[in-house]
């Protein structure tokens, strides 16, 4: 079994890691609506 002491370094890591996801993947969204100029999202992007 983890200790909770073992967990925390984990959780921490799963934490950092999914953010750094997560900001990639809001940037690659962002380029693939700059792309497409005649979405409505466009406008609220303000590319």
């Amino acid at each position: 079994m983890y200790s909770i002491g073992h967990l925390i370094p984990n959780l921490v890591f799963i934490m950092v890691f999914l953010k750094f996801k997560l900001k990639s993947l809001k940037y690659t969204l962002h380029n693939i609506i700059c792309k497409n100029y005649y979405s409505p999202i466009f406008k609220i992007f303000n590319c």
